[in-house]
């Protein structure tokens, strides 16, 4: 017996702000529900007095990290999702420390979903705009609009009248996994019983 809805946790990963969706994937009919979304902002914490200490102790990066961990592993706790899929992390010349900020947001949500079982598969950005936009080079208003506007995209409360643009990534991520790594993963299941 194969379950009937898959919880996909969906992620665009930032130091800032992380966006992040739960998706539950009818498998039946190959429908979305976004059951709960949100940010996460691992940074904040660097700002508050009473971390000030130990911010210059360890550094606000280090600090920021820990935030991060705290904040998904609450999430996996939760919302118990079957698969984590989030953005892929990619380098842009003009500003290289974002790469480096993204490459630890990752390892650190990899390791993370490590304990708990749970692989964390990448998505590119253009994959992603792609599948929910039709075109690689979607702009956030195309994203934002295209998910809330898709028939085979559903919010299990009342959908927002705008979509923060990191959590509309997220979604995009999760609808790009879904139609088409989940499927190789569905198919291949399939085939071994």
């Amino acid at each position: 017996m194969y379950k009937q809805i898959i919880k996909v946790l969906c992620f665009d990963p930032g130091m800032g702000k992380t966006g992040w969706s739960l998706i539950n994937y009818i498998v039946d009919n190959g429908n979305c529900v976004i059951e709960k979304h949100g940010l996460l902002k691992p940074n904040r914490i660097t700002g508050h007095v009473a971390m000030r200490e130990e911010c210059e102790r360890y550094g606000k990066d280090v600090m920021a990290l820990c935030e991060l961990e705290l904040n998904v592993k609450e999430l996996l706790e939760t919302l118990t999702p079957d698969y984590v899929v989030s953005e892929d992390i990619f380098y842009f010349p003009g500003r290289p420390m974002a790469y480096v900020a993204l490459s630890q947001w990752f390892t650190t949500v990899k390791l993370l979903c490590k304990r708990f079982y749970l692989p964390v598969f990448k998505v590119p950005t253009k994959i992603a705009k792609k599948e929910i936009f039709g075109s690689g080079c979607a702009g956030k208003n195309d994203v934002q609009d295209a998910i809330l506007t898709n028939t085979r995209i559903s919010f299990k409360t009342k959908p927002p009248k705008e979509l923060d643009e990191h959590v509309a990534d997220s979604i995009a991520v999760g609808i790009a996994f879904c139609n088409s790594i989940l499927q190789s993963i569905l198919l291949e299941n399939e085939s071994q019983r």
